[in-house]
């Protein structure tokens, strides 16, 4: 399975939110962490980057990855918000996306736990 880029995030904010008992309110705060990531990366310069050298252009693509992730996790905490359920996306699994799939699964079960305040591992 892919590395997923916001994990690390997702489990520093766990702790920063475990205490808020409402899931709504943790939902909203793990909202707001993510539209501060999404902003303190959101300028890719690939061409640039490819440039610079090899290292600067993986550096620029992890970021563009990592929007990804953002973008994905801030759609679910939208709907979650919206509706209190987390059916919005469903990414159908061929051999060209299964990779891509298996990682917004994890990053979904990773926020379901965090906004439900389940135990995590």
């Amino acid at each position: 399975m892919e590395k997923i880029r916001i994990e690390s995030l997702l489990f520093q904010t766990n702790k920063e939110i475990e205490h808020l008992e409402n899931n709504e309110l943790r939902a909203k705060e793990l909202l707001r962490v993510l539209e501060l990531a999404f902003q303190n990366n959101k300028n890719l310069d690939l061409l640039a980057s490819a440039q610079k050298g090899l290292t600067e252009m993986m550096n620029e693509m992890n970021k563009s990855e990592m929007l990804t992730e953002i973008e994905y996790s801030k759609s679910l905490i939208h709907h979650f918000l919206d509706t209190g359920k987390f059916d919005l996306i469903s990414i159908p699994q061929n051999s060209f996306s299964i990779g891509f799939a298996e990682k917004m699964e994890k990053i979904k079960d990773l926020l379901i736990r965090i906004i439900n305040k389940a135990t995590q591992n």
